[in-house]
């Protein structure tokens, strides 16, 4: 009965080589279920955990927040302005994720700088051919929007000075070793 469970088991996960390997090698090296996900041999390029970024929630929130608030627009500015805003949106968040697991982040990071400018100008236009329904959703888009690139110019400005060294004042090294 062990071995018919077994080779049902295989069977399962023979769509996918990994999964079946896995699955052999889980049958001679059992794992206690805390220990459960993949294995060490196996890691290979690793991507770059994004959730936990402020910039990321903060744009996924602003893409969510334009996907509810297009629904709103008139029927031209929802097949329009409002695409606009969510591709945008779209590309700002798919930006952040690049940077994230990027070795070179500045020149995405400016890309995002470019098209958080962008997506400011078309809230911008929004509000002037009145697309917003009101003028609260505005006002919350655009700080939103601002906070973003507050967040984007930090990390350029962090990353601009990582790889310097602060310099030393010359007179605290006087009298060391004396």
């Amino acid at each position: 009965m062990w071995i018919i469970w077994t080779f049902d088991y295989l069977i399962i996960h023979r769509h996918n080589e990994r999964d079946f390997f896995l699955s052999v090698l889980e049958l001679f090296f059992p794992r206690p279920p805390a220990q459960r996900g993949a294995w060490g041999i196996f890691k290979g390029a690793v991507l770059a955990q994004y959730e936990h970024l402020p910039i990321f929630k903060g744009a996924f929130d602003l893409l969510i927040y334009f996907e509810k608030i297009v629904k709103n627009f008139s029927r031209y500015n929802k097949y329009s302005h409002g695409k606009d805003l969510r591709d945008l949106t779209r590309k700002i968040v798919t930006l952040i994720v690049r940077a994230n697991n990027s070795r070179n982040k500045l020149p995405i990071l400016e890309e995002m700088r470019i098209s958080l400018e962008e997506l400011k100008a078309l809230i911008r236009i929004c509000k002037e051919v009145q697309a917003f329904p009101n003028f609260n959703s505005y006002q919350t888009s655009i700080n939103q929007v601002i906070q973003l690139s507050k967040q984007n110019e930090g990390w350029i400005k962090f990353l601009s000075t990582k790889g310097k060294r602060p310099e030393l004042p010359t007179h605290s090294l006087e009298g060391i070793g004396r």
